[in-house]
């Protein structure tokens, strides 16, 4: 089954919009991202399309099939400059804006770079990381390893003004994160 973007038409403003859209995650009313985007889908890396998935790590649970979900590193097939530190919030700025991954011939496992059709300025990729405590919802107190989930979401200088804030999103109407569910993982290396 094709994956789709967690959110599409949206800005990510603040840490507290990424917080609304993890919550919706965790209580079915988004999609998350179960593995790496194949070709297709990363025809779906656009302007305001954002993505919610989950590290693969020790703590990563298996699901009921028994298949051990989680992403090792996220790809989108784009190339990106070096990352920049603004508020809570690591920010790339896309390298040949005219060119995207296309998918590759049969038999053949290279990918191939085209235009990207409709895209006119480079994508400014978006980044957000956390360690989701589900157990305190059970009364129980945050325990290591947390599991780590990451916000991915993709916009165009050109385009920001046009993208809705995360509040017009339906299905994160009348929801309000419980406090410690959700706790900011580190940006950067510990010194």
């Amino acid at each position: 089954m094709p994956q789709v973007p967690t959110a599409r038409g949206i800005k990510i403003r603040s840490a507290s919009d990424a917080h609304l859209l993890f919550y919706a995650v965790h209580l079915g009313r988004l999609p998350i991202i179960q593995r790496r985007l194949d070709a297709t889908e990363r025809m779906e890396v656009t302007s305001g399309a954002v993505f919610v998935w989950e590290e693969r790590s020790a703590s990563t649970v298996a699901t009921a099939s028994g298949v051990i979900s989680g992403i090792e590193r996220w790809t989108d097939g784009l190339k990106w400059g070096p990352s920049r530190v603004r508020d809570d919030f690591l920010f790339y700025q896309e390298k040949d804006p005219d060119l995207t991954v296309s998918p590759p011939p049969l038999n053949n496992h290279h990918l191939y770079r085209t235009k990207r059709a409709g895209q006119p300025e480079p994508l400014i990729k978006q980044t957000y990381s956390v360690h989701y405590y589900p157990q305190i919802l059970e009364g129980k107190p945050p325990t290591e390893p947390a599991r780590k989930w990451h916000l991915t979401a993709y916009r165009s200088s050109d385009a920001v003004d046009r993208l809705a804030d995360v509040t017009s999103v339906p299905e994160l109407q009348n929801i309000n994160p419980p406090e410690g569910l959700f706790r900011k993982a580190r940006i950067g290396k510990k010194r």
